[in-house]
Parts: C-alpha cells; sequence; structure tokens
C-alpha cells in the first residue's frame, strides 16, 4: 500500500531539548505503539517501555532504550525506511504512514501492524503500532464483501449510519435516565426527585406557617461491606436500608437516597413527635431489623435531625446542610464513644 502524507500542522509544536519524554513514551505505549529514533544506519533505539507483542516479534529480549536492527524486526519495517528518509530530508513537521501489513510472531500469531514515520522539530521518529480489533473486523468484513460481491463502501455507510444511531439512542437513554426521579436500586427518590418534592414542601409549609422536619442518616461502614463482601451485597443494604425508612415513616413523608449510602426524609406533618421520638423510632425499627435479619453481620447508621420552623425559614439546601452536620457530628461521638 502506498505511503499517505498527512496534515503536518499536529505536529507544529514549540521546540524543546527533548520533546520525546519517559511519560510520553508510556502514553504511546498505552495506544500499542512502539517508539523508535536511528541510533545508526541500521539499528534504532527503542524509547519508552516495551509492549508485550512486541516480545513476540523479535527473539532478542528487549528492554527500554535497547538498539533494534530493522531487518531482524521485519523486512517490511526495513524496506520502509527510505521511503521515510524522503519525509526526514524535508526537515518539516509531518508524518508519513506505510499503511497496514500482517506478521507472524514467533508464537504463530498473526499481527496487524502499521509504521508511521514522524519528523517532529528536526527529530527522526518511527511509530510501530499494533492495529486493533476494530481493523480486523473491518478486513473482514471487506473480504466478505469480496467474496460476496457486495459493494464495501455502501456496506460501510450503512454500518456507520446504524452505528450513529446506536449512538444516539444511547444518548438519549442516558438523558432520560437524568431526568428520572426515582432511583432504580431501591425505588425511593433520587436527589432530583426528592429535591423537587421537597422544594414544593417547603412553598407549602411557609403558607400555612408550619414546621418541617429533615431526616438525613447513613449507613455506618457502609464501604468495608463493599470493599469486603462486593458491590451486590453493598446493593442488598442500600435495599435493605430503603425498606427501614419505609417502614419508619408515614407514606406522605417524603423519603429519598440522595447517593451512595445517603438518605434522607422529610416529614410533612408538624405533629409528628419531636426529634429525640423520631430518633428513638428509627434506631428501634433498626434494632428490630437486625434480631431479624439474616446477614451475618449488624447494620448500623448515623442520624442527623433538623426541624426548619416558620419564624426561622432557611432555604432547602441550608436545611440539608445542617442536618448533615448533624449526623456528621452523631458519627463522630458514636467513634469516639467506641475507643
Amino acid at each position: 500500500m502506498d505511503p499517505v502524507q498527512h496534515d503536518s500542522s499536529i505536529w507544529d509544536l514549540p521546540p524543546r531539548d527533548s520533546i520525546i519524554d519517559p511519560v510520553f513514551c508510556d502514553l504511546i505505549r498505552v495506544l500499542d505503539f512502539v517508539v523508535m529514533e536511528p541510533k545508526d544506519e541500521s539499528q534504532f533505539r527503542i524509547l519508552g517501555k516495551i509492549p508485550d507483542w512486541l516480545s513476540h516479534m523479535n527473539e532478542k529480549r528487549l528492554y527500554p532504550g535497547s538498539s533494534i536492527i530493522l531487518e531482524e524486526l521485519s523486512p517490511f519495517v526495513e524496506g520502509f525506511i527510505p521511503t521515510a528518509e524522503s519525509l526526514w530530508a524535508e526537515k518539516k513537521n509531518g508524518t508519513l504512514k506505510s499503511g497496514p501489513w500482517t506478521e507472524t510472531d514467533s508464537s504463530g500469531n498473526e499481527r496487524d501492524l502499521e509504521l508511521c514515520a514522524v519528523s517532529l522539530n528536526g527529530r527522526k521518529i518511527l511509530l510501530l503500532q499494533l492495529l486493533g480489533e476494530a481493523y480486523q473486523e473491518k478486513r473482514n468484513i471487506l473480504q466478505s464483501c469480496r467474496e460476496q460481491g457486495l459493494d464495501y463502501e455502501i456496506l460501510f455507510k450503512t454500518q456507520q449510519a446504524l452505528n450513529k444511531a446506536h449512538d444516539m439512542l444511547k444518548k438519549q437513554a442516558e438523558q432520560l435516565k437524568e431526568l428520572a426521579l426515582v432511583d432504580e436500586l431501591t425505588g425511593l427518590n433520587n436527589r432530583r426527585g426528592f429535591m423537587t418534592l421537597a422544594e414544593q414542601q417547603i412553598k407549602i409549609a411557609d403558607r400555612n406557617k408550619s414546621d418541617l422536619t429533615l431526616v438525613y442518616f447513613d449507613l455506618d461502614n457502609f464501604k468495608t461491606i463493599n470493599d469486603t463482601l462486593g458491590h451486590a451485597e453493598g446493593d442488598r443494604v442500600l435495599v435493605l436500608a430503603a425498606n427501614l425508612l419505609r417502614d419508619t415513616f408515614r407514606q406522605s413523608d417524603i423519603l429519598g437516597r440522595m447517593g451512595g449510602d445517603e438518605f434522607v426524609a422529610l416529614i410533612t406533618d408538624h405533629r409528628d413527635p419531636d426529634e429525640n421520638s423520631l430518633r428513638e423510632r428509627l434506631e428501634e425499627n433498626l434494632k428490630r431489623f437486625n434480631s431479624q435479619s439474616e446477614l451475618n453481620y449488624e447494620l448500623a447508621t448515623s442520624i442527623g435531625i433538623t426541624v426548619r420552623r416558620p419564624e426561622s425559614p432557611c432555604s432547602l439546601s441550608e436545611l440539608l446542610e445542617q442536618s448533615d452536620m448533624a449526623m456528621f457530628e452523631d458519627k463522630t461521638r458514636k467513634k469516639l464513644k467506641r475507643r
């Protein structure tokens, strides 16, 4: 395949003493590139770390900084060098690709490769890339088209249109998920849903000059459960915590999962018990749950409760912040008590 000249503007970087530093080379390696520069007429020096697949292409053990004879790596690579030299001789920033070819490594595996000569601020650089699955899939489709007499360009454009439609549907699904008001895992209001309903309730409370009580709590040691027992068990605990909230509060109260292991309950009936009674009710239900649970551990929570009164109104954000702070103080007290 004929070499392809590419736009040189992407390489118009300011001169530096050492533009190819180790971090840059490691970044290139992640993209399945080998970075090399000439050492003499027949050898190139490898910059950065060695990708695993290159070790199977050469019998010699390679290290960063190793010299490699291109003829031993591949006759195709050696044959590309005169073409690369024509680019380097121009002494202008730019790139020149060899086009893909297939090479069999020492394990008998076929590797799809491509070379790219780079002229960068006077430096001669050679990139060797292992082409990925996308190229292999494209090659297989092209071969199938040839065998069946199909027009590859039409098929390729159709596939592009299908991919674009798929991406659009995926994006729309993500947008709908963001607009949803219910937490998928627990069935409670998600943060957006809770904030929407709670804001409405604050307006009603201001109009009726009534109290609102916010209960904010999270699960103690949830990260430990997640890390030691797995995310599936963590999800199970979150569902159990949501059910505990449903059993503790009225249907008219607004319940929500704010994210992670943090939950809230906005008490809408000002005739509800006081702060201490609410705390006792929640702790009693938690104690009853632990006594009947088949879990190998007990659930524990930290609780923060704040009452919003008509004579000292505050915004929903301020109310959440106050309750969150009270919950943190509760968590701190319990940690100090255990010492």
